[in-house]
């Protein structure tokens, strides 16, 4: 500090200059600017040391550090576009094994190509998954890859609904389904499946996987899965992801009601090629609802008291079958305090959607068990009409190539079969006649009704079948009257079948 100028002598002076009072004194012109070039030397210092440098009193230079920083900043943006030139070029020959010049616009193109492939993959995996389930459950198997396009709709397989009314929220465009905002609303938007070879599963196990090629965007954008859905829609289970949480919800009739939630296991968006798929009805039972990503579980939900509209309770809902179809759902969110921004939050698109009927497949051979878990009593039984499949809750085990339903069993290979029944009457009366008997295909084949006690019947028939019967059992005799019970042991009241000959 010993070469700098001496700022006593000024500051002295602006004090109180020679030859005037303290009161009237004010600076000579040369002094000001001794004043002006403190002032600039202390400001160069201070902004210098903002900026990281060291003041080392009053001969620091800090313009001159200043101007040391900037031209640093300068140089590193440059170098920044010459890596970020260096990367896109990077880029464009490892994408595509050509060198040389490339825009941004080469590598964006291929990485785009690259998602889409990775995308395909994840359905054609998919595809094969859904065509295993449904070869060893002798189910359906089914879909669409939306490879036709469409402009605002999904084709003749798909009906679209809206809260709003617009129905042209969806389209498919390069081989993908696409949302599209139509203006400043956040309708939910349904793509029911109506194709008849894949608008219902056989069976209540359903298995339904959609495959994201794009994440969603922004905030609120919901994809949704239904499942054990009625025609009318109003029945269903549901799974949907919204930001970083996934639901399952139901409807019985009436509003949708979230059951359970949970953080999604990948974070807050369907990446590219992930898959989230709704199980209803799992090797844990028929009520025991799933979602997975990526084939990792995400959220279940135990329906232990019949909310959701099955076999077991769709009649007494009003309904004439119980609910086995399916739809999927998209709704997009408005950033309405920011009508600059404005559509904020949209769903992913998809690459493809599969069905497949989800029977869990536990056994060699050929055969099955079905049995009634609840305690709470059928209704009456009626002569002739009244078949017992829909009153079996719970899949006890069912070999590969089989199908259950409300309707009964479907035989998966021609042969002899035995066939065994047992029920358990509700109350402690007894009826003075009671026979079950077989149906295969909806007529009456083999007859058997033998009692055990006074609250119990069981037999065992045997039956040459045709692969594709449909098994079922029936009230073919009662006198009195006379209604059906469970037990969570799955002893009291069940119904089974086995090949005895191929």
């Amino acid at each position: 500090m010993t070469d700098g100028p001496d700022w006593a002598e000024t500051f002295g002076a602006i004090k109180n200059p020679s030859g005037l009072s303290a009161k009237s004194s004010r600076p000579g012109m040369d002094q000001v600017a001794q004043w002006q070039e403190f002032q600039q030397q202390r400001t160069g210092a201070d902004v210098a040391v903002a900026l990281g440098g060291v003041d080392t009193g009053d001969d620091y230079d800090g313009w001159a550090a200043v101007t040391e920083f900037a031209q640093g900043v300068v140089g590193g943006i440059a170098d920044g576009v010459t890596n970020f030139g260096n990367l896109v070029e990077g880029m464009f020959h490892a994408l595509t094994g050509n060198t040389g010049a490339a825009s941004y616009v080469d590598p964006v193109d291929q990485l785009q190509y690259l998602v889409d492939t990775i995308s395909g993959h994840a359905q054609a995996i998919n595809q094969l998954q859904a065509a295993n389930n449904g070869s060893e459950t002798g189910g359906v198997v089914g879909g669409d890859n939306f490879q036709t396009p469409y402009a605002g709709s999904l084709g003749p397989g798909w009906s679209i609904h809206s809260t709003d009314g617009n129905t042209t929220y969806l389209g498919t465009a390069n081989g993908k389904l696409e949302y599209t905002n139509q203006g400043n609303t956040t309708p939910l938007v349904t793509a029911q499946r109506i194709d008849p070879a894949d608008a219902k599963t056989l069976t209540e196990f359903q298995k339904i996987t959609i495959t994201a090629t794009a994440p969603t965007v922004g905030t609120g954008g919901e994809n949704r899965i239904y499942g054990r859905m009625s025609d009318d829609r109003t029945h269903y289970v549901v799974a949907y992801h919204k930001d970083n949480t996934i639901y399952i919800a139901y409807a019985a009739g009436g509003a949708e009601t979230v059951v359970d939630s949970g953080p999604m296991p990948i974070g807050g968006s369907l990446t590219a090629a992930a898959r989230l798929a709704l199980e209803c009805g799992t090797d844990e039972g028929r009520d025991e609802y799933r979602v997975t990503i990526n084939g990792s579980n995400a959220q279940s939900w135990t329906d232990t008291t019949g909310l959701a509209t099955t076999s077991a309770n769709y009649a007494a809902r009003g309904l004439a079958e119980a609910p086995k179809g399916w739809m999927l759902g998209f709704r997009g969110q408005w950033n309405a305090p920011f009508p600059w921004q404005q559509w904020y939050g949209a769903p992913s698109a998809l690459m493809g959607v599969t069905v497949a009927d989800n029977v869990p497949v536990e056994i060699q051979g050929h055969g099955f068990r079905v049995y009634r878990e609840s305690s709470s009593s059928t209704p009456n039984f009626v002569v002739s009409t009244t078949t017992l499949a829909q009153y079996y809750d719970t899949i006890d085990y069912i070999s590969p190539g089989s199908a259950w339903s409300s309707s009964g069993y479907t035989i998966p290979k021609s042969g002899m079969w035995s066939f065994s029944w047992r029920a358990a009457m509700a109350g402690t009366g007894t009826w003075p006649g009671l026979c079950l008997a077989l149906k295969i295909n909806g007529a009456s084949r083999a007859c058997g009704g033998l009692s055990r006690s006074n609250n119990v019947i069981q037999d065992t028939v045997f039956y040459y079948c045709e692969k594709g019967d449909v098994v079922n059992v029936y009230v073919a005799i009662l006198s009195g009257t006379a209604k059906m019970v469970g037990s969570s042991s799955g002893i009291d009241t069940y119904f089974s079948g086995a090949l005895m000959s191929g």
